[in-house]
């Protein structure tokens, strides 16, 4: 017969390195993201201001508020990153538009 041995409190140890990486991660992200207002000041005020317009478009856009708060989330965590992958979001958005618009005024000249 196995005895069980209870030796105090069982700590997950999956979970405490899988926390202790993620701090980690966040840690150095915002390392960088500290190094890089430091030395590049101008670039960095550049992009915080383009996140600021970006999140006004979002914000005045008609449509589901429940779409644009990832949009801007995104974008306000990674400035330049977020802007440049929403307006390629808003670009394949608006080819059909394009599209059609262009084949109408192809058949009227």
């Amino acid at each position: 017969m196995k005895v069980k041995n209870n030796r105090g409190i069982r700590i997950p140890t999956r979970i405490i390195l899988s926390g202790l990486l993620l701090l980690f991660q966040l840690l150095l992200l915002f390392g960088f993201v500290n190094g890089f207002a430091e030395q590049y000041a101008f670039a960095y005020g550049v992009s915080l201001i383009l996140g600021a317009l970006t999140v006004i478009i979002i914000l005045n856009r008609k449509g589901n508020p429940d779409h644009k708060i990832p949009w801007i989330i995104f974008i306000l965590i990674f400035p330049v990153f977020g802007i440049s992958v929403f307006f390629a979001y808003l670009l394949l958005c608006m080819c059909p538009v394009i599209i059609e618009v262009w084949e109408v005024r192809k058949w009227k000249v």
